[in-house]
């Protein structure tokens, strides 16, 4: 192509120097030139690509409201008419992650030009649109700032001028950026010479298969954990709910000292007799969302009020004594999986029906999936998850999800009156509890409570 190649920059709140958490709302807007690390990747372009604009969502809003943001966002970049978009880069911010990765896969879609973004694999937005987006892999925080910028520079001349590039210098190039230590690889399909046609090539894999000898599939398929439902609760007035979260809500003072991020441990609290979680003596130890409305009240996050007063009337049976917390934020999978099956065992021994889940931010709803998926597996029971982004959970592998209000408050609205807003948040509860007593074959996102 002549002439610079015009690029649109999508960068969220922080990144964009607009504001942290209590940003965090705004929605989509456009500013002209770079912004943030715009300013760096504009310095490394040089003179063959501008930065034109740069549009700015915040995160909780795109969390809250993903096919309203997207048509947004989407419509301020075509009017500046680019030939690329950049997102990012978002590390391993969870709601930025699903947002630059929700970008970078709708724009070839919506608009017929490349894009690309940039995270760390650990980062949900990974597993929302690997197969459909061009991803790289970046570390786990901006200190790689310099670097993750430098790759997808790189990337962003191959995607635009492939044509243009001598073979050898595209094939050092495509080495760099597309083996597993610089790219999380996409299904994007390129056309390739091979000695075999493809029925030859299929049925010799089809042999080996049957031999039971190795062989390498030309179209691998995504290795998400997933398990079947367990069966539905028989009669709720009789059963005991437990809850579990990744919302990080602790006794005020955070006692055991549960980390902001990446948590090593998931802890047991006592809430016998506990019939409302007052930010007098309750708040969240979580650093993935603004903390203001939870500590307000952590039955946003936590729901002990309404599951009290169902327990009173003999809705359920039982509300259990003790809940689970540890904090979802950039909390590796692995480490989820362990804490699920530590929980499992002490809620199996108690004789626990079912499980309420509840998360807030985009990795904390990874954390809470993969929580809820491994202890129903472990226990045999139904397990369901309210989370304000469902397609997260969904794709990591919870079988029976609620959507939540919004990330800072998944259940609760703090623009209602407080009266109003309990009853919101005892229409979420009823809905997860109708979940938990409905059969399900396969995933399932229920009614979203407004």
């Amino acid at each position: 192509m002549t002439g610079k190649i015009r690029i649109v920059h999508y960068l969220n709140q922080f990144f964009g120097g607009i504001g942290r958490e209590e940003k965090a709302n705004i929605p989509p807007r456009e500013y002209e030139g770079t912004r943030g690390p715009g300013n760096v990747l504009q310095k490394m372009l040089g003179e063959e690509a501008e930065i034109i604009a740069t549009v700015i969502c915040g995160d909780s809003y795109f969390g809250a409201n993903m096919e309203t943001a997207t048509d947004e966002i989407i419509d301020l970049i075509k009017k500046h008419d680019p030939d690329i978009v950049v997102a990012g880069p978002a590390f391993r911010a969870g709601r930025y992650g699903t947002a630059c990765a929700t970008i970078a896969a709708e724009v070839p879609k919506r608009l017929e030009i490349p894009a690309l973004t940039a995270m760390n694999e650990e980062n949900p937005g990974v597993d929302l649109h690997r197969h459909d987006a061009y991803i790289i892999k970046t570390g786990r925080s901006a200190s790689y700032m310099d670097e993750a910028l430098s790759d997808m520079k790189e990337l962003l001349f191959e995607l635009m001028k492939k044509a243009d590039i001598p073979s050898d210098e595209r094939k050092h190039r495509s080495s760099k950026l597309f083996n597993p230590k610089k790219e999380v690889k996409t299904r994007q399909r390129k056309n390739v010479f091979a000695a075999q046609r493809g029925a030859r090539r299929a049925v010799n894999m089809l042999v080996q298969k049957m031999q039971g000898r190795s062989f390498e599939t030309e179209l691998p398929m995504p290795t998400f954990e997933k398990f079947t439902p367990m069966p539905p609760i028989d009669d709720l007035t009789k059963a005991t709910i437990a809850l579990v979260t990744s919302g990080g809500i602790v006794p005020k003072g955070n006692p055991d000292k549960l980390k902001a991020s990446s948590a090593s441990q998931i802890l047991e609290y006592d809430i016998a007799g506990v019939d409302d979680l007052t930010g007098e003596q309750w708040q969240t130890a979580h650093g993935g969302y603004d903390p203001t409305f939870a500590n307000k009240d952590p039955d946003r996050v936590l729901p002990v009020d309404v599951l009290r007063e169902l327990e009173k009337k003999g809705t359920i049976g039982k509300l259990h004594d003790k809940y689970y917390v540890t904090v979802g934020n950039g909390t590796p999978v692995k480490r989820a999986k362990g804490f699920a099956r530590k929980v499992a065992k002490k809620l199996k021994a108690a004789n626990v029906d079912g499980i309420i889940v509840t998360s807030c931010c985009g990795t904390c709803q990874r954390c809470g999936a993969t929580l809820s998926k491994v202890m129903e597996k472990e226990m045999n029971v139904p397990v369901v998850q309210v989370a304000s982004t469902p397609p997260i959970p969904k794709t990591v592998g919870s079988n029976r999800i609620v959507p939540g209000v919004a990330i800072p408050h998944p259940l609760g609205n703090p623009d209602l009156p407080f009266e109003k807003e309990k009853v919101l948040r005892g229409r979420i509860v009823e809905e997860a509890l109708n979940a938990l007593q409905t059969e399900v074959e396969t995933q399932t996102i229920f009614k979203k409570i407004s």
